[in-house]
């Protein structure tokens, strides 16, 4: 892969570890910029395709909820997920006890992965799977959950695993 695509992901990596480390460690500032530009200088996080991410949620972590999940393998889940939502819409012109048929289906086929991915994207921002019950806080709950499941994967391997899709140099 080109190099100049994860520029804009470096960056914002570079951000997160020099605030992470200003943060937690106690030692010298030079010291902990030094750490932070080894650290991703050597490894960055690939980003997974569409066809990647979909086949990984049903296939290989379809009722998985350890382990962590990086921001793409979880937006291009979701966006496959509306697709198919949109898609079956169109059941609805030909018959909507059909329509009603096919979106509860649709519903009980992908409510394992949808809640092991959302439980493993709460984990790569280091948060327990418990937050997912968020979504039972309405407006609010929805709206704290969006902004955890928007934020960067944490570059260094937390307590739920290490980094997903981790490339090294």
């Amino acid at each position: 892969m080109c190099r100049c695509k994860f520029t804009k992901f470096f960056r914002t990596q570079r951000i997160f570890l020099l605030r992470f480390y200003m943060i937690v460690r106690k030692q010298s500032v030079s010291l902990r910029i030094s750490l932070t530009l080894k650290i991703t200088n050597l490894m960055f996080q690939r980003q997974l395709t569409f066809g990647e991410a979909v086949q990984r949620a049903l296939t290989v972590n379809y009722c998985n909820f350890s382990g962590r999940a990086s921001l793409s393998e979880f937006w291009w889940y979701i966006l496959f997920e509306v697709i198919l939502n949109f898609i079956s819409g169109f059941f609805y012109k030909l018959s909507p006890i059909s329509y009603e048929v096919i979106n509860v289906i649709i519903f009980l086929a992908l409510l394992l992965p949808s809640l092991g991915l959302s439980v493993r994207r709460l984990h790569d921002i280091n948060r327990s799977g418990w937050w997912i019950f968020l979504w039972l806080i309405p407006v609010v709950g929805w709206i704290i959950l969006l902004i955890w499941y928007l934020k960067p994967s944490q570059p260094v391997p937390n307590e739920y695993g290490p980094v997903p899709n981790l490339i090294e140099r």
